[in-house]
């Protein structure tokens, strides 16, 4: 699901929003008005550095005898951003580099890149999405043990955004592979095709009616192959810089396709998505997500997954940013089989960001998160602190 992130510099004001143009520049936790002035041609070019280290009290997400260990983490890359009138195009790429110390096991590299593109000619617009990953980190919720992972997501949409009238045809395909004998029977590519009406009352308020139909392919016999077709009724409600918010709730029906695999469960009940940006002042913003959704899984047909997302950030003087971040997820399986089972996972966050100069920046950032599973050694607690350096420009 694509989410409406917080305002590009919703924590600063709206001017500083419009000399930049272009959305903020993320670099680990956290977002970033780049201000490079380099260019290549009709591009602007951003670079980023960033040097992490800190601990980890559970690295291996153990319910028992957990392993603390002292990580360090290294990411750096670039964008290029072509920023022209009503035309946007950002092109990216991130390199991540994380030693766990004593516990070189879980020493790992990950890649990024990315592109997306927005134009308009009138009131016919075209957007483009790549995002290419190879990853190591958790699956979803359900699952703790990181398994590598790499990914390949490309959205291609075009329409109309008229007076009162939004209209938007969308084709999307995402191909996952996981590595590992654990995860491999996972690998899969999804096919999406959606479409989107929109009425708008005003410049503030419009109504949407949108339709996604899919399926999902699995790379063995073993895994069922599925369809599903969503519907959805979506609200929109957007006050310039101050408030920015969308709510779509309807409902999802999976058609299984039954193979080697005995379980024949479907799904069929509520999604929904939504998003919430509001600057209380030009100190403080507030932001949430949620999403209700079904996720894929390896051991049974489907999981269905709640999730609740709020950040809040405070500019207390012109160098110093604090953020507070709470997450909060339920995943509930359609079968108890093997690893799944019912889950519940907290995460919260807290941060501290010191401006040293408009292209360096330093801060500290904690997190504590706990699961409770209903199968004994899924549940755990751990606690994180990093220290972080960045250069961004």
């Amino acid at each position: 699901m694509s989410l409406l992130p917080l305002r590009a510099g919703a924590q600063d004001t709206e001017d500083e929003v419009r000399k930049v143009k272009v959305p903020t520049l993320q670099v680990g936790n956290e977002a970033y008005i780049p201000h490079s002035k380099m260019h290549l041609g009709p591009f602007r070019f951003h670079p980023f550095l960033m040097e992490m280290f800190g601990t980890d009290s559970n690295v291996f997400l153990m319910e028992k005898d957990p392993q603390s260990v002292s990580p360090m983490m290294t990411e750096a890359g670039f964008r290029f951003d072509l920023a022209q009138s009503k035309q946007l195009m950002l092109v990216g790429y991130k390199y991540r580099s994380i030693g766990y110390g004593s516990s070189k096991v879980r020493d790992n590299t990950e890649h990024e890149a990315f592109l997306d593109g927005d134009f308009k000619l009138g009131s016919f617009f075209i957007k483009l999405k790549e995002d290419y990953g190879h990853l190591y980190d958790p699956t979803p919720i359900i699952y703790d043990i990181k398994a590598r992972r790499e990914e390949n997501k490309g959205r291609a949409a075009i329409g109309f955004d008229l007076n009162k009238l939004y209209i938007e045809a969308a084709s999307e395909s995402r191909n996952y592979h996981f590595e590992g004998d654990a995860y491999d029977r996972a690998s899969n590519k999804q096919s999406i095709t959606s479409g989107e009406i929109g009425y708008n009352y005003s410049k503030k308020t419009s109504l949407r009616l949108r339709f996604d139909t899919g399926s999902v392919d699995y790379n063995y016999d073993i895994q069922n192959d599925y369809t599903f077709t969503s519907f959805f009724l979506g609200f929109r409600y957007n006050v310039a810089a101050k408030l920015q918010s969308y709510l779509y709730l309807g409902s999802t029906s999976q058609s299984v396709d039954v193979k080697n695999n005995a379980q024949t469960k479907e799904y069929s009940g509520m999604s929904a998505y939504g998003s919430l940006a509001y600057m209380f002042s030009k100190k403080t913003t507030l932001s949430a997500t949620l999403v209700r959704e079904i996720q894929y899984n390896a051991y049974v047909n489907y999981v269905e997954v709640l999730r609740l997302q709020m950040l809040a950030r405070y500019r207390w003087t012109p160098k110093i940013m604090v953020s507070l971040r709470l997450i909060f997820e339920t995943a509930t399986p359609s079968e108890k089989i093997g690893l799944a089972t019912s889950s519940t996972k907290t995460t919260f966050g807290l941060s501290g960001r010191y401006d040293i100069t408009r292209w360096l920046s330093g801060g500290l950032d904690f997190e504590f998160a706990t699961k409770s599973a209903s199968l004994d050694g899924l549940s755990f607690s751990d606690n994180k602190i990093f220290a972080y350096l960045t250069m961004h420009f």
